[in-house]
């Protein structure tokens, strides 16, 4: 199975799971990746390129959809988007207190091991560090 068939499948898989209609074809798939000329480009990641659906509604079809970055196509899927005050806390803490495995926490060690943060990064990890202290006291009610 060529790469390209295999990604049409898995794209409109996904389709499938999220009950979004999907009528393209694989060729209307594929003519639209290259004409957009953004294959080598395409994946995860905020930075690579995706294919959107105008307004983020109806089906994948070939009047409805266009190439653009992932970041662009998150933003245009949050915008207007309220969410309640439970779900930021939820969302806060689905995964507070998960214990990660030895492993895992060996694996990340490695990959900082003569990493150079600059200046800014730091700044911006300490304020980050104490914003979340502040914002875990306000909830706690101390």
């Amino acid at each position: 199975m060529s790469d390209m068939l295999q990604k049409y499948q898995v794209h409109k898989a996904g389709a499938k799971r999220r009950n979004v209609p999907f009528i393209l074809t694989f060729d209307q798939w594929v003519t639209i990746w290259l004409e957009s000329g953004k294959w080598d480009q395409r994946g995860h990641g905020a930075d690579k390129y995706c294919m959107s659906r105008f307004g983020d509604v109806g089906g994948y079809e070939v009047s409805n959809v266009y190439i653009q970055t992932n970041r662009l196509n998150g933003i245009e899927a949050n915008t207007g988007r309220k969410h309640t005050d439970e779900m930021k806390f939820k969302s806060g803490t689905s995964s507070r207190g998960m214990k990660q495995s030895l492993e895992h926490i060996a694996k990340r060690s490695q990959t900082l091991i003569g990493v150079k943060q600059s200046p800014e990064r730091i700044a911006k990890r300490v304020a980050g560090n104490a914003l979340a202290v502040a914002k875990r006291k306000l909830l706690q009610g101390v």
